[in-house]
């Protein structure tokens, strides 16, 4: 199924040992730096050995039993992932893409590198929709993941999933423009399975979001934009007063162009009509009705949740109100709606999706459209999450949460970029629950020191916080929180 990781995740493992106190690899065997998601997958295991543990759990869902079946035909890119799970081309799929999320590759996805969703076309058939149908693919470009998600038949819980794969530039380094274009697509050499249970207590934990009313609720899957307008997605071409605001202008007037958008022209633009993205036509994807097809797969897949063995479970979405704040900012310039939820969401460690449909930087926009081959050449030396991040206007970073404000308070700041791994009703169990970020009476002198260093690493340490892809914050920010946690010390003068 995999062959075992090459030169990459040899170091990871090797870097992950010198975390714990092992001995340091050798000069000659650092020839690439490991990204820090290297060195937390190398904590877990990798290659056919870390399949192995997912598959001899014996998974339901579809996701599970088609890749731990032995006989499935070998995976070398993601059209024979989708075909693999029964959501090849020719097969009963839905395709949907966003170009602002903020899943696991939020910090990623913009006009320039939308986040594409495969899923089963539940209206396919006739026939009752069943657990075994509730199948997903998430993928955006920058980093050599997969997300897929399917819900077992007996216990009608949902499994997540993350699949790494590998490819010929491991054995040197992958640059941008082998991760930013579609040679990630394809030409794999290795992947490795994770189950959402295997990545608890990482920065890709699925659950952190995925089980957003703790973790002992059920888990379920997520939509913030869960009906017309859907604006972050890939058929959202804007709207006038007529079509987004409820107070409508006088009969017989024309309405006034309230907000537009383009969807996934930039994407069209750059990859041609004929050409493929996420493994997926370019055409397909922009032809689809995006943020509709999603939102009724979660609509069917609530229906089932209702006949299940836990229909009292709370599935109530994190819903973000569009059309509001639109219409707000049309009219006032602002939106009362969007500041209230940003407070709101961000005080549970969740980042806000944008009030505008667009959060791709300006210049970069251009700069990307007019040549994006030379664009990712000039950037050869960067990392390629990184380049992808800079898609991403810095004060529309900030409005979204993954940078704090200049007035934002320290309590504020921890609990924006903390909590939703350092929660009060954390397991116990788990390393992360040594900080709570709802409390910060009376602090440990040894967890406010360990807090301090953390902080105060590299941006590329593994051990980071928060981590660079959740967020980050400025060295301003970061001397606010440690004067803040000093004042609160258990013991002051050991707080240093």
């Amino acid at each position: 199924m995999t062959r075992p990781w090459k030169t990459v995740f040899v170091l990871a493992a090797a870097t992950a040992s010198t975390l714990s106190g092992a001995c340091a690899p050798t000069t000659t065997e650092l020839t690439v730096r490991p990204r820090p998601e290297d060195v937390w997958l190398g904590h877990i295991g990798t290659g056919p050995r870390q399949t192995r543990r997912v598959c001899d759990r014996s998974p339901r869902d579809r996701v599970g039993l088609a890749l731990c079946n032995p006989s499935t035909p070998p995976i070398y890119g993601l059209e024979d992932l989708y075909r693999a799970i029964r959501l090849g081309e020719g097969q009963p799929r839905m395709v949907a893409a966003t170009t602002h999320s903020l899943g696991l590759s939020a910090r990623s996805v913009s006009t320039l590198n939308p986040r594409a969703f495969v899923f089963e076309d539940t209206n396919a058939s006739s026939g009752p929709i069943t657990p075994e149908r509730i199948v997903a693919t998430s993928f955006a470009r920058g980093e050599q993941f997969v997300e897929l998600v399917g819900q077992d038949p007996t216990t009608y819980d949902y499994n997540f999933y993350l699949l790494r794969f590998e490819q010929e530039c491991n054995r040197s380094r992958c640059t941008p423009e082998d991760l930013l274009s579609a040679r990630l697509e394809s030409g794999w050499t290795d992947w490795t399975l994770y189950a959402d249970r295997d990545l608890v207590d990482t920065p890709l934990d699925c659950l952190s979001c995925h089980q957003p009313y703790g973790t002992a609720s059920y888990k379920f899957l997520l939509m913030r934009q869960l009906i017309d307008p859907w604006m972050h997605w890939g058929d959202f071409r804007g709207g006038n007063e007529h079509d987004l605001c409820p107070i409508q202008p006088p009969d017989g007037a024309p309405g006034k162009v309230v907000v537009t958008a383009d969807g996934l022209d930039v994407l069209l633009a750059l990859e041609g009509t004929s050409g493929r993205y996420a493994g997926v036509p370019v055409s397909e994807l922009h032809a689809a009705k995006s943020g509709q097809a999603f939102a009724e797969l979660l609509n069917d897949a609530g229906q089932i949740l209702a006949l299940g063995p836990h229909p009292e479970a709370p599935s109530e979405q994190l819903y973000f109100q569009t059309r509001e704040v639109v219409c707000e900012r049309f009219n006032d310039g602002a939106s009362k709606t969007w500041n209230e939820e940003r407070s709101v969401f961000l005080s549970r460690g969740l980042p806000t999706p944008y009030y505008g449909p667009d959060v791709t930087a300006p210049n970069l926009r251009a700069e990307v459209l007019a040549d994006r081959l030379g664009f990712l050449r000039r950037h050869a030396d960067e990392d390629a999450l990184d380049v992808a991040m800079t898609f991403i206007g810095r004060d529309v970073a900030t409005d979204i949460g993954f940078f704090p404000r200049e007035t934002d308070s320290a309590p504020e700041i921890l609990r924006a970029m903390c909590i939703r791994c350092h929660a009060g009703d954390t397991d116990p169990g788990l390393r992360r629950a040594r900080f709570n970020a709802t409390s910060f009476e009376h602090i440990d002198p040894k967890a406010f020191r360990e807090i301090v260093r953390r902080l105060l690493l590299p941006r590329d340490s593994p051990e980071l916080m928060p981590p660079v892809r959740a967020g980050e914050l400025p060295r301003s920010a970061i001397a606010k929180v440690v004067t803040y946690l000093r004042d609160h010390c258990a013991k002051p003068n050991a707080c240093y």
